[in-house]
């Protein structure tokens, strides 16, 4: 899972002395290191808070009617994201936490599996597309009871009841697997998001 990020440019959120720690809340990366690098410059590299490590299970829904209006609630509830997920559609009913959470990356894709007491949303670490494809890893999964949508704008949220278990493969291709990402940009045109 990322928890560093590197640029060549500094962050504003980062104008701190190398490895000074912040309190919570209070910015979202931390400078580690700056290096030197003969063809690129200045390359600085930067301590995420509080990544992604799959375990952002939203119990709170946003509905949002754009992208822009999304990428604005989710700055504003950037100390939330953990329980808190910004959507494009209506999601009726109660969330419950998700826990035993396991992800991990496999060719062309990635697994994951989870439980909980009800129905649960959880927000991948993975850009979402229509091109994502689950397959059931375990007999007993029942892929009508699982929903892919688009949640904090671009990340992949993962709808399930009580247990999940599946293999997400990235499905895009020249013959008859372009679709899904023909579809992808007319999401983003809907959602306000011009080219």
């Amino acid at each position: 899972m990322v928890s560093f990020a590197r640029s060549t440019s500094p962050s504003d959120d980062s104008r701190v002395a190398c490895g000074e720690r912040r309190p919570a809340g209070e910015g979202l990366v931390t400078l580690r290191a700056r290096e030197t690098s003969a063809t690129a410059g200045l390359i600085y590299l930067y301590g995420l808070h509080a990544p992604n490590l799959v375990d952002y299970s939203a119990t709170r829904i946003s509905r949002v009617g754009t992208f822009a209006q999304a990428v604005g609630a989710v700055r504003d509830r950037k100390s939330t994201l953990k329980s808190d997920v910004i959507v494009f559609t209506d999601l009726p009913g109660l969330f419950a936490s998700a826990r035993n959470v396991k992800f991990r990356i496999q060719r062309d894709g990635f697994r994951i599996a989870a439980e909980s007491d009800g129905r649960s949303l959880l927000l991948l670490p993975v850009q979402f597309s229509r091109c994502l494809r689950p397959r059931a890893a375990r007999p007993w999964v029942d892929l009508s009871t699982i929903c892919r949508l688009r949640g904090n704008a671009v990340q992949t949220l993962l709808l399930f009841e009580k247990r999940v278990d599946v293999r997400v493969r990235f499905k895009f291709g020249l013959l008859g697997e372009a679709r899904c990402r023909q579809r992808d940009a007319r999401d983003l045109a809907t959602l306000g998001l011009r080219g």
